[in-house]
Order: structure tokens, then C-alpha cells, then sequence
């Protein structure tokens, strides 16, 4: 979506909390050209993304493994959901809160009505851009935060409260007896020795909270300003809402509520000096703290909820700006999917998000799984990658990058940039067969997944590697749909049974023009690029002799081998 005026002036000036001394700072700062501005979206680590994701999959199953998340690249397919390349105004960005939300939606499985839910209000989102704006400038002191509360709210437990905060009111009442007795009384030594006593009472005991202290506040700070935004989501906006925020409105009032009880005094907030001195000597920070935490405790369903529905919301609006941003043309094009209860798929015109003019392609699988070849460097990885994207997509958000598509939600999981790891002793051909235990693992748990594997056991010899693969392919088709790209043309024979066969081919030797074939690759060109990269023409000629017995013998067997049942 083209950023307008309104809405740059709408997220730059939002209704952020302000102290009593900010305006103040402001305007002096403004003197002197140094404008104060909250930094907005602070660079969270993914395992702080992650958080969220971790604490919800306990009790899922389905979801998008880590390897999968990895080799798919959602990671940055994430992040160009969350602030769009093309667009560099204030309002691109997206809090940790919808950021974690994303994260979580591409990753799990969602209940039909919450995900049918979602795609009609990004829907009504991409059709309404005065809401996107309002909305927008809503989660802008979300933005500010530099601190993530999923792991508060959905894994912490409650930290243990020191048994002396609830008599720590003692010890400023003991400084000021010691105080008075050596001004008052005879008794000056003693006086000292108890005065001296109770300021090292204070010390170690503010010293003890210190950290505790110091990491509440930050996290205070956030959850705050969660229960800040979800009251103002709830409120009636200007332009008047086209998307149902019910939800929202029916418990405003209560979340306001909460929010007061795990804020400061006025007195505190208001005067920093005047409230130190009260944190130091009347431990009324520390007493804060405690009650903030059974406030936590006793709220904690509640606060999880908000969190969810602040999250999710945003993660709608950060999806609505990047497809309308497709409707211009700014990024890929996209097209809300059908849905088939069927481990079966169709695209049509099929591309890659995150590549620039990646060539489109149409494929569609239904009944069998596919053995798909292709010359080097034609695209066969990125294929698989544009599917597995699309498909997760679909799950999550209702839409794919193609011109019309049909998908089920099923669960994908990939196998496409195994590695050896001199780390964990383990050779290229050790982690492809820790992997394809993995997904026939997980294919047996399921009624129905898809899975997507490249270039299938490179890592070992010519005839073990398509007898493994052979073996493997076999057995996961048997309770998967499988997509395998591979360079061994004699397992579509081998396969034939549960596999049909495709070729990836260039029309008229352009690479932007690819179409999927019926059939086997019969014209690889591996040996053909010896010659473009400088071995003689000798060489090329043994290779071909080497190449056409083994092709004859082997990827064109008179009759169907029939081996594996």
C-alpha cells in the first residue's frame, strides 16, 4: 500500500503515555535541533520471537518443525510481512506483539473458525484503508517497547517473594526512631549504632531487589502499554470501524482496571526525584513489585488473552498492508486460495515472494506424489520452495502467490539445505538420513501431510543413494504427499506405482519462461557445462559415452522394474 500523508501524520503523532516532565524535555530539546522521538522497533533476537511459538506448542501438533522453518527462509518471509521492503514510513513497522503473532501463525495449525475469522477481517482491512490508518497509529507505542511479556504471561512462574517485603514498612520506621533518639535522647552512640544498622538494613535489602527490580520494569513497561493499546482498540474510533472489534470494547473497561493496578503512584510517575527517595527509604518499589506479581497471577488467563488478541490483530493489519502492497504492484501478486480436504494442490502462475522477478509457474498434484527433474540450475529448489511457501500461507492466512491456487491445510515439512556439521560429527549423508527418519516420523503421527525434499541423498554413492531414496520415498508416500527433486531419473520408474513424474523445462531458452512436463528429463545438461566451464572437448566426450550407457540402461528400462510395493 502507497504511504499517504494522513497516514505518516496519523502513526508519527500517536497518543503515547507521557510523564508530566517529557513535554517539558521536548521543548527544550526542540531549541537545540535534537528532537526527542521513542526508538520504534526495537531488533528482537528470533529466539525472543520464538518465545511465544515455544510456549503454544506444547499442546499442538502439525506445526511447522524448526529445520522446515529454516530451509523455507520464513524467518525472512516473516520479516517482509512485518515491515515491507517497499514501504519506509513510520508505519511500516510491527511491535514484538505482532511479530510474535506472525511468528506463531505460520508455524501452528489454527481451530477453522479462529482462522476463517482472520482472513475476513484482513479482508475487510486490505477494503478499508482509514481503518488501517487508525489502527495503525494505535500500535505505534507498542512499537517503543524494548521488551517481550510472552514469556512473563505463557511459561514463567511466579517468582518467589522474599518473605520480608510485607514488614519492610519496619525498617523506615526503625531509620526514623534512630534518627529522633540521637536528636532527643542521651543515648547518641547507641542512637548511631542503630541508625547505621537500619541504613545497611536498607542497602542490602534495596541490593537483594535490585535485578528483579530492574527486569519488572521493563516488563511492566510493555504490559502496560499492551493493556494501554487493547483499551483503545476498544474504544470507538474515528473513521467508525468496519472490522468487529467486540471482542475488544466488551472487557476495555476491565483492562483499564488492570492496568491501574499494576501502575505506580501519581506521586511516583510524577515527581522521579520525590519517588526515589520514597522507592529508597519506604521500599514502596519493592512493595509494588510484590503486589504487581499476585496481580499477575490472579490475572494471568486474562492477561493471556489480551496478549493474543493485540498480537493477532496486528498480525492482520501487518498482512493486510503487504497484500494491498501486492495489489500495487509493489509485491508478488497473490489470490485467496480454495480450500480441498485432500492432500492435493493446483497453482497457477505460482511465485516466489522473496524473489525478484522470479518466473512463474503452474503445477498441479492430486492422488500421487512427484518425482520432479530438471537441468542445473533451471529452478527445481526454488519451485519447491514457492509451494512450501505458499501452502503455509494458505494455512495461516487464506492466500497464496499465484494467480488462482487450490490447497489443503495440511501440514508441510521440507527437506532442502541438509549440511554436514563438523560440530555435531555429523556427515552430509548422516543428516539427510537423520532427516528422512524425522519425516517419516512425523508422517506416521498425522492423517496427511505434504512434504517437499531436494536433491534426496547426495551425500553417498550413485547406486546407494537412489536404492536409499528409492526405500525412503516409498514408505513416506505411503502416508505422505512427496514432491522430490532429483537429478536420479531411474526412481520415477522405480516409483511409478505412487509417483507420477514431472520435468521442469525453459521454453525457447529463456528462464523466465518454465513450464512443468509430463515425463523424465532426457536432455540434462551437466555435461554440457564442463565445456562452459573450461575442460576440453575430449573430456566432454568420454563423459557423454559414460552418460548414454547409463541412461539406456538404467533411466529407460524396457519394462516398469516393479520392485517396490
Amino acid at each position: 500500500m502507497p504511504s499517504t500523508d494522513s497516514e505518516a501524520t496519523a502513526t508519527t503523532h500517536y497518543n503515547a503515555p507521557e510523564r508530566p516532565w517529557d513535554r517539558g524535555l521536548r521543548r527544550i530539546s526542540a531549541l537545540f535541533g535534537m528532537p526527542i522521538s521513542p526508538m520504534l522497533d526495537w531488533p528482537f533476537s528470533e529466539a525472543q520471537i520464538n518465545n511465544y511459538f515455544a510456549a503454544k506448542s506444547s499442546t499442538m501438533t502439525g506445526y511447522v518443525d524448526d529445520q522446515t522453518w529454516k530451509d523455507l527462509g520464513l524467518a525472512a518471509y516473516r520479516g517482509r510481512l512485518a515491515t515491507p521492503a517497499s514501504t519506509t514510513t513510520i508505519a511500516a513497522g510491527t511491535s514484538i506483539f505482532g511479530q510474535q503473532a506472525l511468528h506463531l501463525r505460520l508455524r501452528a495449525v489454527q481451530t477453522p473458525d479462529a482462522r476463517q475469522s482472520s482472513i475476513a477481517r484482513i479482508k475487510n482491512l486490505i477494503a478499508d484503508a482509514p481503518i488501517r490508518v487508525a489502527l495503525a497509529a494505535l500500535y505505534v507505542p507498542l512499537r517503543a517497547q524494548d521488551s517481550e511479556v510472552s514469556e512473563l504471561l505463557f511459561t514463567r512462574d511466579a517468582p518467589s517473594i522474599p518473605t520480608w517485603i510485607p514488614y519492610s514498612i519496619l525498617l523506615p520506621l526503625s531509620f526514623v526512631a534512630s534518627a529522633l533518639t540521637f536528636v532527643f535522647t542521651p543515648y547518641s552512640l547507641f542512637a548511631s549504632m542503630w541508625f547505621i544498622a537500619t541504613t545497611l538494613c536498607i542497602i542490602v535489602m534495596q541490593q537483594q531487589m535490585s535485578d528483579p527490580l530492574d527486569f519488572w520494569n521493563r516488563e511492566a513497561k510493555s504490559l502496560r502499554q499492551m493493556l494501554t493499546t487493547f483499551t483503545a482498540i476498544g474504544r470507538p474510533l474515528n473513521p467508525v470501524l468496519s472490522v468487529d472489534l467486540s471482542a475488544f470494547a466488551d472487557v476495555a473497561d476491565y483492562a483499564a482496571q488492570v492496568n491501574r493496578r499494576i501502575t505506580r503512584t501519581p506521586i511516583a510517575g510524577a515527581m522521579p526525584l520525590v519517588g526515589d527517595y520514597f522507592d529508597w527509604f519506604l521500599f514502596t518499589n519493592v512493595r509494588h513489585y510484590a503486589k504487581c506479581q499476585t496481580v499477575i497471577v490472579e490475572e494471568r488467563a486474562f492477561l493471556q488473552a489480551c496478549f493474543d488478541m493485540v498480537g493477532n490483530l496486528e498480525a492482520d493489519l501487518a498482512v493486510a498492508r503487504h497484500l494491498e502492497n501486492c495489489k500495487n504492484a509493489e509485491e508478488p501478486i497473490f489470490c485467496w486460495a480454495s480450500e480441498v480436504s485432500t492432500p492435493s494442490f493446483a497453482f497457477t502462475n505460482l511465485v516466489h515472494p522473496l524473489l525478484e522477478k522470479a518466473a512463474p509457474l503452474s503445477i498441479e498434484l492430486s492422488d500421487k506424489s512427484a518425482v520432479l527433474t530438471g537441468q542445473n540450475g533451471i529452478g527445481k529448489s526454488t519451485l519447491m520452495k514457492a509451494i512450501g511457501l505458499s501452502l503455509i500461507t494458505h494455512r495461516a492466512f487464506g492466500f497464496c502467490y499465484a494467480d488462482a491456487a487450490t490447497a489443503s491445510t495440511l501440514p508441510v515439512y521440507v527437506s532442502l539445505n541438509n549440511e554436514d556439521s563438523l560440530a555435531n560429527s555429523e556427515s552430509l549423508y548422516i543428516a539427510e538420513l537423520r532427516r528422512a527418519r524425522e519425516l517419516l516420523a512425523l508422517a506416521d503421527g498425522l492423517q496427511g501431510c505434504v512434504c517437499l525434499i531436494d536433491e534426496i541423498f547426495r551425500g553417498t554413492n550413485h547406486l546407494e543413494s537412489v536404492a536409499a531414496a528409492g526405500a525412503v520415498l516409498n514408505r513416506l508416500g505411503k502416508n505422505a504427499t512427496v514432491i522430490v527433486s532429483t537429478h536420479h531419473a531411474v526412481l520415477a520408474p522405480l516409483l511409478a506405482n505412487s509417483f507420477t513424474s514431472f520435468y521442469l523445462r525453459m521454453q525457447n531458452d529463456d528462464i523466465q519462461t518454465l513450464s512443468l512436463q509430463p515425463g523424465v528429463l532426457s536432455e540434462p545438461n551437466g555435461i554440457a557445462l564442463l565445456g562452459t566451464n573450461g575442460f576440453d572437448a575430449s573430456l566432454q566426450a568420454d563423459a557423454h559415452a559414460v552418460l548414454n550407457w547409463i541412461s539406456q540402461y538404467l533411466a529407460h528400462p524396457t519394462e516398469e522394474p516393479n520392485i517396490l510395493n
